[in-house]
This record gives C-alpha cells, sequence and structure tokens, in this order.
C-alpha cells in the first residue's frame, strides 16, 4: 500500500517543520530579551537621567517576558510538535494495518 509510506513522509515532514519555526520562535524570544536588557542597559546609563520612568520599566518588563514565552513557546514546540504529528500519524496508518489483517484473515478462510 502506498498510503502508509505516504503518511510516514508527512510525519517526517511535519516533525522538520515543528522542530524548525519552534527553533526560530525560540530564537526570535531569545533576540527579544536580549533587546530588553540591551534597552534597561542604555536606560541606566551615567549619561542619562538617573532613574527609569515607568513607561520605559513597563516596556522592558513586557519585552523581557514576552520574550520568556516566545522561548517556551518555542521549545514545547520542538518538543511536543513532533509528539503530537506522531500520534496522528498512527492513528491514521491504523485503518490501513487493519485492512491488511482483515485480508489476511479472509485469505485464510478461503
Amino acid at each position: 500500500m502506498l498510503t502508509p509510506v505516504l503518511i510516514q513522509i508527512v510525519f517526517w515532514i511535519g516533525s522538520f517543520i515543528c522542530v524548525f519555526q519552534g527553533g526560530r520562535i525560540a530564537l526570535e524570544g531569545f533576540q527579544e530579551k536580549k533587546v530588553a536588557a540591551e534597552k534597561a542597559d542604555t536606560k541606566t546609563r551615567d549619561d542619562m537621567p538617573p532613574g527609569l520612568s515607568k513607561r520605559d520599566e513597563a516596556e522592558i518588563q513586557a519585552r523581557d517576558t514576552r520574550g520568556s514565552i516566545q522561548m517556551a513557546a518555542g521549545f514545547a514546540l520542538m518538543t511536543f510538535g513532533p509528539l503530537i504529528i506522531r500520534i496522528w500519524c498512527e492513528l491514521t496508518i491504523v485503518p490501513f494495518s487493519i485492512h491488511r489483517e482483515l485480508k489476511i484473515a479472509n485469505d485464510r478462510r478461503r
């Protein structure tokens, strides 16, 4: 049967996409955290007026939190994406396996 082979190809392509996109999202989150750290550093330099405004502090905190969430989401996609695709593919292959076993059993009866 050709369909189980196609399902395996779908699994490998889907796994690759999940790992690639998860890595991309995690790197974007890391860059967001880096920007927040650089912004916090530039706002506290000696050449700047002392202290950060509430708005600046809130923006830095939001960027840092957004970066952490993006990193966690990226790692979760890299971890659980291939697992979920594998389960879906296995559930898709089951009817073909059942069909094959029924066909074998039917051939034995004859």
